[in-house]
């Protein structure tokens, strides 16, 4: 008898140092999920551990013109003997072309590392090695789970397969609808804000190791336009390098760092955003240097640098 109730006793404290055990994953979840969700594309909660932060590079890209701009600015002038505005014009494209190169591989890095682990989680829903079911086994909430996972996975159509590549393949082009439609597909697969938020730090946490690969790259196919200026490339290498390296780590962020070339000619000059060149007005000629904001739409991080339509 004594010992029945040693065996029950025994029992019960096993289910309950189950249940605390159940509980505390499900918290830990719990609160990477609620983590994730707050920090998922949230520019205003920054690491400030991380020297590639967005205020970071804001002042590399302000030191970038207060420097480089200006040296590569006189050989242009002088060794290359382009016009004042025609030096000014070919660094801002150099700085717009960088921009829209890094903008590019970054969108298609991502969509390539999220197709990859999608494929990856299809073919291998629970992550790891299938089982021989045993009966004598308990259904846990883990084995829950995976069944859960392969049965939604089960019921994934062809038509969201190709739907989900679309969108991955070009993210820039998609609506709102869009995004919450590859949200429901991703979650068929088992995939959650928690894993995406995970891929983009990883990515993240690369961006210095590759942007050596992104300014070889970029320079490689400049260096073979046939319609580019040699004397003018080669005078401009050292800057071009520099604007791709800062760029690489603006499109890396979360959401990417915004650069504004939007601006034209007889426009009202906005001095909450430009500061002026060489002459002061009301209307802009045009823009030596774009400003900087935190992310499309958001706050201003630096102040571009445009020239007005001189006062007569």
């Amino acid at each position: 008898m004594f010992k029945t109730y040693q065996e029950r006793e025994q029992k019960l404290r096993n289910d309950l140092k189950e249940v605390k055990s159940q509980k505390e994953i499900a918290l830990t979840r719990l609160s990477e999920v609620a983590g994730a969700k707050l920090t998922e594309s949230n520019p205003l909660i920054t690491d400030l551990s991380d020297p590639n932060r967005p205020e970071k590079i804001g002042e590399q890209f302000s030191e970038l013109y207060d420097n480089l701009w200006t040296d590569i600015f006189e050989k242009l002038s002088g060794t290359c003997k382009l016009s004042e505005r025609d030096s000014i014009q070919t660094l801002l494209q150099i700085l717009e072309d960088s921009y829209g190169y890094c903008k590019d591989i970054s969108s298609k890095r991502y969509s390539n590392t999220l197709a990859e682990l999608t494929l990856w989680k299809l073919v291998d829903p629970k992550e790891t090695p299938s089982k021989v079911p045993n009966k004598k086994e308990k259904n846990t909430p883990e084995k829950k789970k995976d069944a859960d996972t392969k049965e939604t996975t089960a019921n994934i159509t062809l038509e969201e397969l190709q739907k989900l590549q679309t969108l991955l393949v070009s993210p820039s082009s998609s609506s709102p609808a869009d995004s919450k439609a590859v949200d429901s597909i991703l979650a068929k697969i088992g995939l959650n804000v928690t894993s995406l938020s995970n891929i983009k730090k990883m990515l993240k946490s690369s961006l210095e190791g590759t942007s050596v690969i992104i300014q070889e790259s970029f320079w490689k196919q400049r260096s073979e336009d046939p319609n580019g200026q040699k004397e003018v490339l080669e005078c401009t290498k050292p800057f071009l390098l520099k604007c791709v390296h800062i760029c690489w780590l603006m499109v890396g962020q979360d959401p990417p760092v915004f650069l504004r070339f939007s601006d034209k000619c007889k426009d009202k000059f906005n001095k909450d955003i430009y500061r002026e060149y060489t002459a002061s007005g009301k209307m802009l000629d045009f823009v030596v240097w774009p400003a900087i904001f935190l992310h499309e739409n958001g706050p201003l991080l630096k102040k571009g640098v445009a020239q007005p339509i001189s006062k007569k």
